[in-house]
């Protein structure tokens, strides 16, 4: 866990107060432990409005409900480093940029929010996972309305 906040400027805002210790990461704010193993992290508007590198391959590997939502964070999101046992995923509310390759997501994921991100590229959804019942990448959606292969595909894979 301390990799994951190594680059961040504010990173006490998660270990400084009663009872928490910067070395027991069970002790932070909105971590929560089994057995000694973080298995939730919900730190939505802990970092904010600095501009955060967190990289995202450090989340420990047993996390299944990564909550990061409105930090500031910035990067490309590498889904192939994240855990493998993810259930919801919610990065929504920072300055992650790039194109966010959908196929490369946990099989396990049911909930995948990145909207209000700096994203680009093309998303392609026939790559989502089976189990994938909720997907926010973007607060609007624009295309030529001419367009009707783009059309079909977007109400074929439309979660909502």
């Amino acid at each position: 866990m301390e990799l994951l906040i190594a680059d961040v400027p504010n990173a006490s805002n998660v270990y400084e107060g009663a009872n928490m210790t910067a070395d027991d990461c069970c002790t932070w704010k909105g971590i929560a432990c089994t057995d000694g193993i973080v298995q939730r992290i919900s730190w939505a508007f802990q970092f904010a409005p600095a501009s955060v590198l967190m990289h995202l391959r450090y989340v420990p590997a047993r996390v299944t409900e990564p909550i990061m939502l409105a930090n500031g964070m910035r990067e490309t999101v590498e889904m192939t480093s994240l855990p493998r046992e993810l259930r919801p995923l919610n990065l929504g509310i920072n300055w992650f940029h790039d194109s966010v390759p959908l196929g490369e997501m946990a099989f396990s994921i049911v909930t995948f929010s990145m909207q209000r991100n700096a994203l680009s590229g093309s998303i392609d959804l026939q790559g989502l996972p089976p189990t994938v019942q909720s997907l926010a990448l973007v607060d609007q959606l624009d295309y030529a309305s001419s367009n009707a292969e783009c059309t079909r595909r977007i109400q074929q894979y439309a979660l909502w």
